[in-house]
């Protein structure tokens, strides 16, 4: 890598090269003997069982990121995007990257540049070789759902996640799952309310939807509206057995 950074150092590859090898110094494997599976998307469970087949315990392997072979691996990537803001492949790298180091504040920022950077134009997207890509917008469009999940998993709070689908409801208003994002961004932070207020708005969009129906009777159950709570409950229990 040093002799192609030197012959070079203006090839885009060499810095998903740099990346890949920062990536994997970074990362290492960590097993311990846990009573309960681990809920991280990061780690791998393995049951253990007695004589009987009872499950006693889980072999959990987490997967930890070195901070400082991580800050390298986002360094490659930033300075591969100077020189190449097209390419697509590597901005989803580091938003990879940023979530594995649980960065969750850069992790929202890159994501909401990257919808900006779509509505702009400004490029014709490209993956790796540089071949050009025309199903890059779809492809993001998707992707949010799958980070702002991340989100939900494993961020302590709403923030970030409500920063992500405010930027998507500035271009679509009407965008069912980023309304019920940003109402569950407010039941990650307790405000029971404001969750209601964006849900029945998605409601009014998207209405008999299990989903939204669902997170409208558990709302209204952490705000102790035992009306509301079994109305939509209801609605939500017999949409599920019509399916």
């Amino acid at each position: 890598l040093s002799d192609w950074t030197e012959d070079i150092p203006n090839d885009p590859e060499l810095y998903v090269a740099w990346f890949s090898y920062y990536y994997n110094t970074a990362l290492v494997e960590q097993a311990i003997v846990s009573k309960r599976p681990s809920q991280s998307p990061n780690d791998t469970n393995m049951e253990m069982t007695d004589s009987t087949g009872a499950v006693t315990g889980y072999i959990v392997t987490r997967r930890i990121f070195l901070p400082t072979q991580s800050a390298k691996a986002i360094e490659a990537i930033n300075k591969g995007l100077e020189n190449s803001p097209q390419r697509l492949d590597m901005r989803l790298y580091k938003i990879i990257m940023l979530g594995n180091c649980a960065r969750w504040s850069d992790y929202a920022d890159e994501i909401i540049l990257l919808l900006k950077e779509m509505d702009g134009k400004r490029y014709t997207w490209q993956m790796s070789g540089g071949k050009e890509y025309a199903g890059a917008e779809e492809y993001v469009k998707e992707a949010v759902e799958e980070w702002q999940n991340n989100l939900f998993r494993m961020d302590s709070d709403g923030s970030n996640m409500r920063r992500i689908a405010e930027s998507v409801l500035a271009r679509d208003q009407k965008k069912i799952s980023a309304l019920n994002f940003l109402a569950i961004s407010y039941l990650k932070d307790k405000e029971y309310s404001k969750a209601v207020q964006w849900l029945k708005k998605a409601d009014k969009y998207s209405p008999n939807n299990a989903m939204i129906l669902q997170n409208l009777a558990l709302s209204y159950k952490l705000l102790g509206d035992r009306k509301n709570y079994a109305l939509y409950d209801a609605k939500a229990k017999s949409l599920q057995n019509q399916q």
